[in-house]
């Protein structure tokens, strides 16, 4: 059985969708900025959730190190200049913690404004000496 609507009811369907719903776009701009606001004010709550992701990370970017001070000492080069490409940090802090690319970098980016770790250049992430897990 197929039903089929009339010309009128096509019409008036039609006449719906191209009404302009002024009821519904004040309402999403008060929800936009009532987020917004929230977005403000749990402000240290972000922080604070970057934050706990400090010891697991250093935990991790420890285990990196730990594998080429490894490859160093085979070599007999000095474990002291044992560093990790930043995007192998990265990737690590992905795959372990089933977190987001994004994510990972905002923890390096944090780790480093803390002090907790040095970039060489813009490519390899030491452990400073009072910033280890």
């Amino acid at each position: 059985m197929t039903y089929f609507m009339t010309k009128s009811a096509v019409k008036r369907k039609n006449s719906d969708i191209k009404k302009p719903l002024h009821a519904q776009t004040g309402v999403v701009y008060r929800h936009s900025v009532e987020v917004n606001q929230m977005n403000t004010n749990n402000l240290s709550n972000q922080q604070q959730i970057i934050q706990s992701w400090f010891e697991p990370a250093l935990h991790t970017l420890k285990a990196l190190i730990k594998k080429c001070e490894e490859n160093l000492e085979r070599i007999k080069g000095d474990t002291k200049n044992a560093a990790v490409r930043r995007e192998e940090f990265k990737e690590a802090l992905a795959r372990q913690h089933c977190i987001t690319y994004n994510h990972a970098e905002e923890i390096i980016r944090s780790l480093s404004r803390v002090d907790r770790i040095r970039f060489l250049g813009s490519t390899y992430i030491q452990i400073k000496e009072g910033g280890e897990a």
